[in-house]
C-alpha cells in the first residue's frame, strides 16, 4: 500500500469512516470539524480530492 500511495490518498477517507462509525458527522464541505477525516464520494462531476 505504501509504494502505491494508497495510504496517503485514502487515509483521510478511512479516518472519516472510523469517526462516523463512532458517531461523528461531516460538515457541509465533507470534512470532519477539527479533524483530518474526509468524506469519500463514490463519484463526482468535478475534480476529486483523492486524485
Amino acid at each position: 500500500m505504501t509504494q502505491a500511495g494508497l495510504a496517503e490518498r485514502f487515509g483521510p477517507a478511512v479516518t472519516g469512516l472510523a469517526a462516523v462509525v463512532e458517531g461523528a458527522r461531516f460538515s457541509a464541505d465533507g470534512t470532519l470539524p477539527g479533524g483530518s477525516g474526509r468524506r469519500l464520494p463514490g463519484w463526482t462531476t468535478g475534480p476529486h480530492w483523492c486524485r
